[in-house]
């Protein structure tokens, strides 16, 4: 057993980082950030069956890998999300909110702004290792999340600066992200008809809230559906470039917030990678943003702790060595949930 939970653990390999540029024209190059990155906050809010490996490995920004003799009760483990054989009408999706830290300089210091929605130029997805059980075919959808009307003041700043809205719409996404920062599925489960049937409509109903007359609360497609080959080392990676009609969509929401990927009609993809930047920039921003996955994705040995001079003569405790980590810290997977004040 201890062998195979140190097996399990090398699924979570250190982090790594993708660098690409997007030249819109001679004068404007953006920096695109895989907007399905764990390292960025991406996260799963929901996915039908989960029976062999979970959805939250499609957001893993390390390379796949594949441990031959490495079992669980439901069957081989692997590397991605891999749903369990249909024997019944429909297919398996998920739903996956997008997200993105981007440093940047605003009033000569340093801060993380963190966009809620985001422009799509590319689309990856690697099947490694699912040769045979790889998913036939996908297609992808997108979509604006937007707040909820139910401030009575405008300027209310708790209301505007919440997230909540981001998840709460999905029903049990709340339960599914308070079991780990990203969310985390359970392998062998899968959800019930009754279940799916409420995430669908919620789907629905939040696309018909952002989209004017979209009545029966259709996703915008970005990617069609596609037939996937087999992970082998030639055939493994699938790139596609945004379709301009999905841009011009996408541009007049405002951008989009999640995605829903949709498997036909069951099987396994090792990783997602949805390359895109925030609308909310200008383009002078868009041009100065360094390019970044997240500073998990940098190794945690060259992230120094700045310590600010004082007064005491004495270094302060915090510019000590300690021989424990700081758990607290973003480096660590330390996450500020709320503050009492903001200013």
């Amino acid at each position: 057993m201890a062998m195979e939970k140190d097996k399990i653990n090398d699924l979570l390999a250190t982090q790594a980082t993708t660098t690409m540029t997007l030249s819109d024209n001679a004068n404007i190059t953006k920096k695109l950030i895989n907007l399905t990155s764990s390292a960025n906050h991406a996260s799963i809010l929901f996915a039908t069956d989960e029976w062999f490996a979970t959805a939250e490995n499609l957001l893993n920004p390390a390379p796949p890998i594949f441990v031959p003799d490495l079992f669980c009760e439901q069957g081989k483990v692997m590397d991605g999300w891999e749903t369990r054989r249909r024997r019944t009408a429909g297919h398996d999706w998920c739903v996956i909110k997008l997200g993105s830290s981007i440093m940047e300089d605003v009033d000569s210091s340093s801060m993380i702004m963190e966009s809620r929605s985001f422009m799509i130029s590319m689309i990856e997805l690697d099947t490694a290792y699912f040769t045979g059980n790889q998913t036939p075919r996908v297609s992808i959808e997108a979509m604006k999340v937007t707040r909820p009307s139910t401030s009575t003041n405008k300027n209310d700043d708790d209301d505007q600066e919440n997230e909540d809205y981001l998840y709460n719409w999905m029903p049990g996404a709340s339960t599914r992200l308070a079991r780990g920062m990203g969310g985390k599925g359970i392998r062998g489960t899968g959800q019930s008809p009754a279940v799916v049937q409420r995430a669908l409509k919620a789907c629905n109903s939040v696309a018909r809230t952002s989209v004017p007359n979209n009545i029966n609360g259709e996703w915008i497609t970005i990617l069609p559906m596609t037939t996937l080959q087999p992970g082998y080392e030639d055939s493994r990676y699938h790139t596609f470039e945004m379709l301009d009609e999905a841009k011009k969509r996408i541009e007049a929401l405002g951008g989009v917030t999640h995605l829903k990927l949709n498997y036909y009609p069951d099987g396994g993809v090792a990783r997602l990678k949805v390359h895109g930047y925030p609308c909310h920039y200008s383009e002078e921003r868009n041009n100065a943003i360094s390019d970044t996955t997240s500073s998990t994705d940098n190794d945690i040995s060259n992230n120094t702790p700045t310590v600010h001079p004082h007064s005491s003569p004495n270094p302060p405790p915090s510019s000590q060595p300690h021989p424990h980590p700081e758990l607290s810290s973003n480096l660590h997977g330390g996450l500020g949930l709320a503050c009492s004040n903001k200013h």
